[in-house]
């Protein structure tokens, strides 16, 4: 039976920690049906069997992929898995191998494939590096803050906003039972901004403290909007947002003031410690 050529997707996966070639398979995998639209067969009046999905892996050692489980990832069809050497032979653009279809650069032609485009398979790339490694034994002395319910009044380090409210970093606030997951409300003395005129509405985004007609904060959270028009008179930096995250009503904070330099070390320092944890997490595993 002849077949079409219906759809063609280039998805992306790694395993930073684990460097393990079928989860990173998996994952590219999951990564191009995101883009795709598998379920159009429907429209055309067929079954999810009707369809065929050839799959083709690029790694450095194909025997490393586990193509039954990487086939799991795919909902719809037939589905055949080939993983390769070396991945996709493609010209390098800027140190990347990738493609910027806004720019038009990049991969093929700076474009979306197309039906009839052809890529050679690169040659095998070298094996990578063993990368850095945690003794099974290891374990971190200095808990980060927020394994643990803090000690009140809590610290927690702000940016300054692009409106300005004095008093902000001079009382003690308690989280209200009004909070979830889009923001935390404050209880504390009513505050004022020296602007009080109307704004328009203007990007905002997890951590931004934005102060409403009464006078108390709202620090935004996971489930944060795009977008508001309250004053936003300090920004919370990233490292500190999970102690927030974790707080119940009643919980007493204390806001203090940052330079970017700090909060950019502040979460260099968190993120080095988080992945020196999944590095010990993955040295016990395979310690078993």
């Amino acid at each position: 039976m002849t077949r079409i050529r219906c759809i063609t997707e280039m998805g992306m996966g790694v395993d930073v920690h684990g460097r393990d070639a079928t989860k990173a398979a998996r994952r590219a995998v999951s990564d191009a049906i995101r883009h795709s639209s598998l379920g159009f067969f429907r429209m055309l009046g067929k079954t999810a069997q009707d369809m065929y999905v050839d799959v083709t892996i690029g790694v450095p050692d194909p025997a490393a992929v586990d193509v039954d489980a990487v086939a799991t990832e795919l909902p719809y069809g037939t589905v055949t898995v080939t993983a390769v050497a070396g991945g996709l032979e493609v010209e390098p653009v800027l140190g990347s191998t990738s493609t910027d279809l806004r720019g038009g650069f990049g991969g093929l032609d700076g474009r979306a494939l197309q039906a009839g485009d052809r890529l050679a398979v690169g040659e095998r790339a070298a094996s990578p590096a063993r990368g850095l490694q945690v003794a099974p034994w290891w374990i971190d002395a200095n808990p980060l803050p927020y394994a643990h319910p803090p000690a009140e009044p809590c610290t927690i380090r702000l940016l300054p906003g692009t409106d300005v409210a004095d008093g902000v970093s001079g009382p003690t606030w308690r989280a209200d039972a009004r909070s979830n997951r889009q923001g935390l409300r404050l209880q504390g003395p009513a505050l004022q901004v020296a602007d009080r005129g109307e704004r328009i509405s203007e990007p905002v985004a997890p951590g931004t403290v934005q102060l409403p007609p009464d006078g108390q904060p709202i620090v935004l959270l996971a489930d944060a909007q795009t977008h508001g028009g309250y004053p936003r008179i300090g920004h919370v930096i990233r490292a500190d947002i999970p102690l927030l995250a974790q707080m119940r009503p009643g919980a007493r904070l204390r806001f203090l003031p940052c330079t970017p330099v700090q909060a950019c070390a502040a979460n260099a320092e968190q993120r080095q410690r988080l992945h020196r944890i999944a590095l010990a997490i993955d040295a016990r595993t395979r310690a078993r």
